[in-house]
């Protein structure tokens, strides 16, 4: 008897050494990344939630302006760990929906410390979604919505449930970024920008607008900025382009490519006019799709837009961009 009552207490006596109390912890949203003025390592911030930003409603004590905690250091284990060390709370990355990173950080050196400190890693998940900026990190962790709520809520908290917000690039998860980053593929972050949109007693105040992007190819960026022909060629469902002043929105949008003695752009979707009297054709669609097809190409060739090159490598193949034949298979709605 005495054997069994031991048995059932070592799981309970195990399992709570596992606990900690949740007022312990601070549970950090998001964190952004630049480089330190002095260029002396980089400065960290950690994007602490209100209760706003979980529940979706209005704060009106805090006027939904977020808190974060600071750090810096000399590489990215030092920065949480100076973390850790300013706050008397345990910071808990068990939560982390994004990270931001200046755009100059976008370099081979820190995307492999950053990749290998969540490998090696206990203390962070990896469960996340990456973004860029050329913004300064400190104006996009202190800024302020009119509605009194952190719009981090929806931009960088809860990346998931707004996907339609970001029409340039949507964004790359954690993993996703990791496989294509070592397999030197093509990579499209969402440029996170501020802008003075809204005023708050009297004043100009800044919001997020997440709706331009950058490339990052071997080391390379090259920013797209409000250039919505390029990434919606990919993986997207609406033109904000004109064809005879209607705007014309995409169904069941598909693009496939295939690779015979040269490329080949399988382009399938059907599509629906905004003004019913509209005299646009097939043919007129086509055309203005194939225009963009090749400006698009034009413009980012140097960065490999399509990954030709892993593509080749993977078929054995040696198609370029140079010569290419795009093939329709589209329906009006």
């Amino acid at each position: 008897m005495h054997k069994l009552l031991i048995l059932l207490i070592i799981p309970f006596v195990l399992c709570s050494c596992g606990f900690s109390d949740i007022s312990d912890s601070l549970f950090i949203a998001s964190v952004g990344f630049e480089r330190a003025e002095d260029s002396e390592g980089y400065i960290g911030y950690f994007y602490l939630p209100l209760s706003s930003d979980i529940g979706k409603s209005e704060n009106m004590e805090s006027k939904g302006q977020g808190e974060f905690v600071k750090a810096k250091g000399k590489n990215i284990t030092e920065i949480f760990n100076n973390a850790e060390s300013s706050d008397s709370l345990d910071i808990n990355l068990r939560h982390l929906s994004s990270v931001i990173l200046d755009e100059e950080l976008l370099n081979t050196d820190f995307l492999n410390e950053l990749v290998d400190y969540v490998k090696f890693s206990f203390d962070i998940d990896f469960n996340w979604y990456l973004f860029a900026t050329k913004e300064k990190i400190s104006d996009i962790y202190s800024f302020k919505k009119p509605n009194k709520e952190s719009v981090l809520n929806s931009i960088l908290v809860s990346t998931g449930d707004y996907q339609s917000i970001y029409l340039v690039a949507t964004p790359m998860h954690f993993l996703e970024f990791v496989r294509k980053y070592f397999s030197n593929r093509n990579i499209i972050l969402p440029m996170i920008m501020l802008e003075e949109m809204w005023t708050i007693d009297g004043k100009e105040s800044k919001s997020i607008h997440p709706q331009s992007a950058i490339y990052y190819y071997r080391g390379k960026t090259q920013e797209v900025v409000n250039n919505y022909s390029s990434p919606y060629m990919k993986d997207n469902l609406t033109f904000y382009d004109e064809i005879k002043k209607v705007s014309i929105h995409f169904t069941n949008y598909k693009l496939r490519l295939s690779f015979e003695d040269k490329l080949l752009i399988n382009l399938s979707f059907g599509y629906e006019l905004y003004k019913s009297d509209s005299d646009i054709t097939k043919k007129d669609i086509e055309e203005f799709i194939s225009k963009k097809i090749a400006n698009y190409i034009l413009e980012y060739k140097e960065i490999d837009p399509l990954d030709l090159k892993y593509y080749n490598y993977v078929f054995n193949k040696n198609v370029n961009y140079n010569n290419y034949e795009i093939n329709f298979n589209i329906e009006k709605n």
